[in-house]
């Protein structure tokens, strides 16, 4: 299966291609993040490890084992960007809508407005206005 970035990227449009939310490096972004939790889990394995190895009783947590708070700035930092990035594409998408929405009107305006000529009567519904459009 080839790897959804490539996929994102091989479709992309090229017009759009700043538009789309940035996958890849909030991806790269994720890692990092992935990569710290690991060190602070082998840390705590060694740690551990260290502890039944040396028969020293482990002290008992008042509390569950959390991240550390470096970790957690970095998760916070990352749903922060993600957030940012789904607001960017939104307003993107929301602008597009607005704006084909207008041309759609101006089009179906100057088509009723040429009706005489393209065999249109006033009134003619949106569907019919469809259908001499993708006739023509």
């Amino acid at each position: 299966m080839v790897a959804w970035e490539t996929q994102l990227e091989e479709r992309a449009v090229p017009a759009w291609r700043d538009k789309y939310v940035q996958y890849g490096r909030l991806k790269r972004k994720l890692e990092q993040i992935k990569g710290a939790q690991k060190d602070e889990d082998e840390d705590t394995k060694a740690f551990m490890a260290r502890a039944l190895s040396e028969e020293v009783e482990a002290p008992r947590l008042k509390e569950p084992l959390l991240p550390d708070d470096d970790v957690l700035q970095q998760v916070d930092a990352f749903m922060k960007e993600v957030h940012s990035e789904l607001v960017r594409v939104s307003h993107w998408y929301e602008a597009e809508a607005t704006n084909l929405e207008h041309r759609v009107r101006q089009a179906t305006s100057r088509l009723e407005s040429a009706g005489g000529a393209a065999g249109l009567q006033p009134g003619h519904s949106t569907e019919e206005l469809e259908k001499l459009h993708l006739e023509a």
